[in-house]
């Protein structure tokens, strides 16, 4: 199928250090990710980037995994230094038939995830942006 443009909210997981993250602590950093079920998701040493075509249901499975990371960085030590960033809006991405952005290629493209890593380098900045998407999407149709 053709790219397509739509809206997203982008949450980024990242590393305020900027170390990165070893084979220990990414696997769980990506399985945090996944249990949001982010309808793309990418990894790398720095960090994981979930991406959620935007929804009400969406909105609130990044709330939920936005509240696991803090719990997360509260409890272990390893990831006292977790940034959380968020974003949304317009990306493009491939979809494939039965509308689910199609895996395997590369993630969907547009500055939102830009956004959402800078946000998560600067701590606490996604508690805003979320308070504000919440509103936002709350207001749209599912």
């Amino acid at each position: 199928m053709a790219a397509e443009r739509r809206r997203f909210i982008v949450l980024s997981l990242g590393d305020l250090d900027k170390w990165g993250f070893n084979e220990h602590t990414l696997p769980l950093l990506v399985a945090l990710m996944e249990s949001g079920a982010p309808d793309y998701i990418h990894s790398v040493i720095f960090g994981v980037t979930g991406y959620f075509v935007t929804s009400r249901r969406a909105l609130i499975r990044v709330e939920m995994v936005v509240r696991d990371a803090e719990k997360l960085r509260d409890a272990d030590e390893r990831f006292s230094s977790l940034g959380i960033g968020l974003a949304e809006g317009e990306m493009i991405a491939k979809f494939n038939w039965w509308g689910g952005v199609e895996q395997g290629g590369m993630p969907p493209l547009g500055l939102v995830a830009t956004e959402a890593v800078r946000c998560s380098n600067q701590p606490n900045a996604y508690h805003e942006k979320l308070q504000a998407l919440t509103g936002k999407v709350t207001n749209q149709t599912s």
